[in-house]
């Protein structure tokens, strides 16, 4: 894909993204509402701050990490929660004060330390799952461009980033501190704004942390749990050591699926695997330039060493490969190897309707290997092929 065009389109997606309602929106609106024009700009500036942080999280492999340790996650969840909610109760709280006597002026909202706000706003940035899952998914498939080196395009990604959020946010802002402005002396008003404000901050920790909890336990091919054995077996950790390195694809794929068809379309496409640090797995991206110009696809592989089961997502940049519901990373297939060959096995919705996804690897040799995708609709009495890759390594 073009460097240019890749800066653009991680330009729109990032533009969609913080333009949804969400954590960082709300506590702008908040902050802007308390203490007025200066407090929304500390606060956009502190998320702004925590932004960049996210990116430094990302490129050191943290925040993967996070997203599959469904403990780790799950703290990040609730204190992001907890603090949402926190923020929600103060702001809540100060209007169920005993007003003050008619004839006595309208205090003005206390403005606090610059630093405090400005911390609460990259606290806020932090904790905000979503924005995690954002970066797993979106981030990795820009970072690496043959016409610019990792640290320059990170800095390329986080000024876009930053432009993004100061544009949308300092427009809630601006919003926010002249509804404060509008209701001036009106004290009533006041309170009402101040109090949905609040309310919205503690409705949205509840739903955050309800629809975006992890469950602990990762699921075999057959549906059941999978739980540490006492009976020793093999590390599986480096299973797909094999598919480091570049690769070029030949593709042949079935444009209709599940629908008895038997016509087929080939295109080429090229591979970049790369590990992710401490044994978490690794990652690819996979680039069809001649198939859909544009499009970027990424296949991340998640190493569980109790189960020494691989879950393996798939995440494009059409599609996301965000759940709607929880935000957090769309189910996986689960499974390992033996010997040569991998066979992976997960459930999703196609077309509205469940069905059951197969994926297979198969190490051909050093520098050859076969992938390929099979659904099926009657809960795997039967399978249909719908992909095939053969990889060739390009030799460096």
């Amino acid at each position: 894909m073009d460097a240019g065009n890749s800066l653009w389109i991680y330009f729109a997606l990032t533009l969609g993204v913080i333009a949804l309602p969400g954590m960082d929106m709300a506590f702008v609106a908040g902050s802007a509402l308390t203490a007025g024009m200066r407090g929304g700009l500390l606060a956009v500036a502190g998320i702004v701050v925590g932004g960049i942080v996210h990116v430094l999280v990302n490129v050191t492999g943290v925040s993967a990490l996070l997203m599959l340790w469904p403990g780790a996650f799950n703290a990040l969840l609730l204190g992001g929660a907890a603090y949402m909610a926190w923020i929600g109760w103060g702001i809540l709280a100060s209007t169920l004060r005993p007003a003050a006597a008619a004839t006595a002026p309208v205090a003005q909202p206390p403005q606090g330390p610059a630093s405090a706000i400005f911390l609460r706003g990259v606290l806020n940035c932090l904790l905000n799952p979503k924005a995690y899952a954002f970066m797993l998914a979106v981030f990795p498939a820009f970072l690496r461009t043959p016409s610019r080196g990792l640290a320059e395009q990170a800095v390329l990604l986080s000024a876009i980033t930053a432009g993004n959020q100061i544009a949308v946010y300092g427009a809630i802002a601006v919003a926010a501190a002249g509804a404060q402005r509008w209701a001036g002396p009106r004290k009533n008003t006041q309170r009402w704004i101040s109090a949905a404000v609040g309310a919205t901050l503690i409705v949205a920790a509840v739903f955050t942390l309800a629809g975006a909890w992890q469950p602990a336990s990762a699921q075999t091919p057959k549906g059941q749990t999978m739980t540490p054995s006492s009976t020793p077996v093999a590390d599986a950790s480096h299973d797909f050591d094999f598919l480091i390195g570049k690769w070029d694809i030949s593709n042949r794929r079935l444009p209709k699926q599940l629908q008895g068809s038997n016509e087929w379309e080939t295109f080429k496409a090229t591979n970049h695997a790369h590990l992710l640090p401490g044994g978490i797995g690794n990652y690819d991206e996979f680039l069809p330039v001649g198939w859909r110009p544009g499009f970027v696809g990424m296949s991340l592989r998640a190493f569980n060493p109790q189960t020494q089961a691989w879950s393996i997502f798939w995440l494009t940049n059409r599609d996301g490969g965000i759940d709607a519901k929880t935000h957090g990373l769309q189910p996986p297939v689960v499974g390992r190897f033996e010997g040569d060959t991998g066979l992976f096995y997960g459930d999703e919705l196609w077309e509205g309707r469940p069905i059951k996804v197969r994926f297979e690897w198969t190490r051909l040799d050093p520098d050859a290997a076969r992938w390929q995708q099979a659904f099926s609709a009657d809960g795997g009495k039967s399978w249909e092929v719908n992909w095939v890759m053969e990889l060739k390594r390009i030799q460096q």
